[in-house]
């Protein structure tokens, strides 16, 4: 059995790869660290989840007005025609998540590799 695998570094890895970017620091006692990956995770997360609300509301008012017929392929349709639409810092959110995720789960190995 590797001893090694079990380390408390190598669970903040998967701490921070598998619950949320920066959870891995916290059991770590690193709580500057942390607080540097988990504040800009948790900003980019709202917009995420505030791009979907507007982006599904906008589809249901539409739905609703009429615009598009309520079946799969007129949904799918309209959603690729929202998609499109600007929705200013909210559009790069998810590039800034997966980012700060893969720093934190790299870091959290290179601190277990030490």
């Amino acid at each position: 059995m590797n001893t090694k695998a079990k380390s408390p570094s190598y669970k903040a890895a998967l701490l921070s790869g598998f619950v949320f970017p920066g959870i891995g620091y916290l059991s770590l006692k690193m709580y500057s660290r942390a607080a540097l990956i988990i504040i800009p995770a948790l900003v980019c997360f709202v917009g995420l989840v505030e791009l979907s609300v507007v982006k599904s509301q906008i589809l249901m008012d539409r739905l609703l007005a009429g615009k598009v017929a309520p079946d799969i392929i007129s949904m799918l349709e309209e959603l690729k025609h929202i998609s499109e639409l600007s929705a200013g810092w909210q559009d790069y959110a998810g590039y800034g998540f997966m980012f700060l995720w893969a720093i934190s789960v790299f870091d959290a190995f290179r601190i277990a590799k030490k």
